[in-house]
């Protein structure tokens, strides 16, 4: 299920570049692939926060740090990350040009890992 500010806590009505100004757009690079969940070892991680990579953590994150300070005002744009060289491939100006924020921040939920930089 999607979890974009907009879909949990509709604000407007518009949708897509050139919608709705909100106060914040989060840029969120997370570890993995969009269509793959990632929980890893929950048990160890625990049941409600998850491993720092997962949906569940950046989820808790947003409900318990962004909302009682920002409210519904904000937007989250994710890029899935496997390897680290899809960095490159990205474009800074199209990124930039799908946010509405006022402010614009990027967070970064990656798994670091030596060689095979893939999974």
């Amino acid at each position: 299920v999607p979890w974009t500010s907009n879909h949990l806590y509709p604000k407007c009505t518009e949708a897509g570049v050139g919608g709705c100004e909100v106060a914040v757009s989060f840029i969120v690079f997370q570890w993995g692939a969009a269509k793959i969940p990632i929980d890893y070892d929950a048990h160890s991680w625990g049941e409600r926060e998850g491993s720092t990579i997962s949906n569940c953590f950046i989820r808790s994150f947003f409900r318990d740090s962004v909302l009682p300070k920002v409210g519904c005002d904000y937007e989250v744009l994710t890029l899935f990350i496997q390897q680290s060289d899809e960095f490159a491939k990205i474009s800074p100006e199209f990124l930039l040009s799908l946010c509405r924020g006022r402010t614009i921040c990027a967070l970064y939920f990656l798994w670091p890992i030596q060689g095979l930089q893939s999974y």
